[in-house]
């Protein structure tokens, strides 16, 4: 609907990796990665014909021709410039590098005056360009011609941070990276594995050929807003007000208090986990993502009670984490029904520094969880890109496990009693997922 007075306007279109990329040489070189999850491009592990990757089909089915015609030239498929005039951006300033990361994650850009023609797409930590353009080294205090590395998604730079963590030092068995696992936790949390072939599993996203390391396959499951859950059991329950002045009287956190609340209980428990024996949330808030892929399922609770409490909020954040859990434990399941093997969980991200948190998953997957010496692995897997980019003999993979370290280890409880508890509430989890998907099915019903 805005065919002439945009879209014909229209240059070239980036995802925000690519475009940071650009904004930082010049070059118009795509990320593999970008065009591999974003862009439905097909890597076929050829190097020297990325073109053959582009679905003509499945441009031409969704009306987009466009592309086709022109041989992909906007989104990455036949040139690479290397300096450009000017930029024509939709927002109300004109940015500088640093703000670009507040704006969208699509820009429109203007044709550039020298065109280099020549391979456009790049595997993740390959150089871009000439490195740092005048421009872009200026803002940034650094040297022109400082070495860039083709770019990764925020939470794909997060796996490449942890996922080859050394664990030869430490009590747990150094298993291949195709046996492990990457929590990105945010927001959202992604959940990461690799394999050497190609494993399609429902409700999971992939598998996405060397989009991170070259020659391994990528899947990628989700939970939708878990971080952002946590927060809202918490902060509307009618007793967090009581929390944070608890909270603040002790200096420490609100989850640092809920969690002290819990292993500190005194409701003659054998394990805080037994406190929710008759509380289970369903954390489908926003949605399904994996693996029953379903926008239209939403949380549920059952055990609610008239108590209004701390103790209550306590309850209701504590089976709140475990449901995070379950979710992890089916997205696992579905993985390894299709071709993965999960043995060790690696982890980075807010909700990995929640003791609970990681706790529940450990015990509840069964799988130990590694977190990384360094404290912000997304920014650890960014450094990662640009030191292979600036020395190329060093392939990423080698890169990777040099600079990433194991930190925290959490080993799972293998208590039978409360194996068997877990195992009941994981049913009960399930059964609240066919339960519900029942209820659409009643309602949607027009008979």
């Amino acid at each position: 609907n805005l065919y002439n007075q945009c879209w014909k306007k229209t240059a070239h279109f980036f995802d925000l990796p690519d475009f940071l990329s650009f904004k930082a040489t010049g070059s118009f070189t795509r990320s593999l990665c970008c065009l591999v999850c974003k862009w439905n491009y097909e890597y076929k592990n050829e190097p020297d014909s990325m073109l053959s990757g582009w679905l003509d089909d499945y441009w031409q089915a969704i009306g987009l021709d466009d592309f086709v015609q022109e041989r992909y030239e906007k989104i990455g498929g036949m040139y690479t410039s290397v300096f450009y005039t000017v930029e024509l951006q939709y927002t109300s300033i004109n940015q500088s590098i640093y703000d670009i990361t507040k704006s969208l994650s699509v820009y429109l850009m203007c044709i550039p005056y020298l065109v280099i023609k020549g391979n456009n797409i790049a595997l993740p930590g390959q150089p871009i360009g000439q490195g740092l353009c005048p421009k872009a080294a200026s803002e940034l205090g650094l040297c022109v011609g400082t070495a860039v590395g083709a770019s990764l998604i925020d939470a794909y730079a997060g796996c490449l941070g942890t996922i080859g963590i050394d664990l030869t030092k430490i009590k747990v068995k150094n298993e291949d990276i195709t046996s492990r696992l990457s929590l990105i936790c945010g927001t959202s949390t992604c959940h990461m594995a690799m394999t050497l072939k190609p494993s399609f599993v429902p409700g999971v996203w992939g598998p996405y050929n060397s989009a991170i390391l070259s020659g391994l396959y990528l899947n990628e499951g989700g939970q939708s807003v878990t971080g952002k859950l946590v927060d809202f059991i918490v902060q509307k329950h009618p007793a967090f007000p009581t929390l944070e002045k608890l909270s603040k009287e002790k200096n420490i956190s609100t989850y640092d208090y809920l969690n002290q609340l819990i292993t500190e209980h005194d409701m003659e428990q054998d394990h805080w986990a037994y406190l929710t024996k008759n509380l289970h949330i369903l954390p489908d808030f926003h949605g399904n993502r994996s693996p029953i892929a379903n926008h239209n399922l939403k949380g549920m609770v059952c055990g609610l009670t008239l108590t209004s409490g701390l103790h209550d909020l306590a309850l209701r954040y504590l089976a709140t984490l475990q449901g995070l859990a379950f979710g992890t434990k089916q997205i696992i399941a579905a993985m390894e029904r299709n071709g993965h093997e999960i043995k060790i969980l690696v982890a980075c991200g807010g909700l990995s520094k929640n003791s609970i948190y990681l706790r529940c998953h450990a015990d509840i997957t069964g799988c130990p969880i590694v977190l990384g010496k360094e404290e912000d692995s997304v920014l650890l897997g960014s450094a990662m890109l640009g030191v292979s980019a600036a020395f190329p003999k060093y392939d990423l993979k080698t890169v990777m496990t040099t600079f990433s370290s194991a930190g925290e280890v959490v080993q799972p409880t293998f208590d039978q009693e409360l194996q068997q508890y877990y195992a009941k509430k994981y049913q009960v989890y399930l059964l609240m997922q066919q339960d519900q998907l029942k209820y659409l099915s009643v309602i949607s019903n027009e008979n």
